[in-house]
């Protein structure tokens, strides 16, 4: 009795470049690059359950009704904006180092929305919050035996959980699925809510 639907949109720009460069102190891969991307999501709900009521009983006997107001729909969105740079420094015949740092800056938006139901509009917010991260990237490769068939290798890094747009629909005030909790009386006994059973004032809501 559920019917939602979700849509997405990832727009991504990336781009590289590098550099070799040698000399006395040995020779070098220098690679930089970096990337956009905007992750936008959409939720619509049409319906939430039966009649968009749901029943909740206890001991057998009517607790309370959930009812829903659709049709919704709520957005969300999240920009990230990333640069990399790394120095594959092959210093001799047997050892490389390569050394590199990334950074990433995260940002939440909220696009302008309105709840159908009600008629209320939600403004957009372009900048919901904010952060950046930088994070080290180094490794290293030495040739035991001078003749490639037998490499010690070694890397740190450190990797940063990236965000995805759900974090930004917990900070929506337009839910995706609008919802109040009453408590029900069933005052006829038929198990089902009927308009006028159930008390004015909400127990809850999202």
């Amino acid at each position: 009795s559920r019917d939602t639907h979700t849509s997405t949109r990832r727009n991504q720009l990336f781009g590289s470049m590098s550099y070799f460069t040698g000399g006395w102190a040995g020779s070098h891969h220098l690679k930089a690059g970096g990337e956009a991307i905007r992750f936008h999501v959409h939720e619509s709900w049409l319906s939430a359950a039966p009649g968009n009521v749901l029943h909740v009983m206890s001991g057998g006997g009517p607790s309370s009704v959930l009812i829903f107001a659709t049709p919704s729909s709520s957005e969300a969105g999240l920009w990230t904006y990333s640069a990399y740079a790394s120095d594959a420094w092959r210093l001799k015949n047997r050892l490389t180092l390569t050394l590199g740092l990334r950074f990433d800056r995260y940002r939440l938006f909220l696009p302008a929305q309105a709840h159908p139901p009600s008629g209320q509009q939600f403004d957009a917010v372009p900048n919901l919050v904010d952060w950046n991260t930088f994070v080290p990237r180094i490794a290293a490769v030495y040739d035991l035996t001078g003749r490639g068939t037998t490499l010690a290798k070694f890397s740190l890094a450190r990797y940063r959980p990236a965000p995805n747009a759900a974090t930004a629909f917990n900070s929506n005030p337009n839910a995706a699925i609008w919802w109040t909790r009453h408590r029900w009386l069933d005052p006829d006994g038929s198990g089902l809510r009927e308009p006028g059973e159930e008390e004015t004032a909400p127990l809850a809501r999202p």
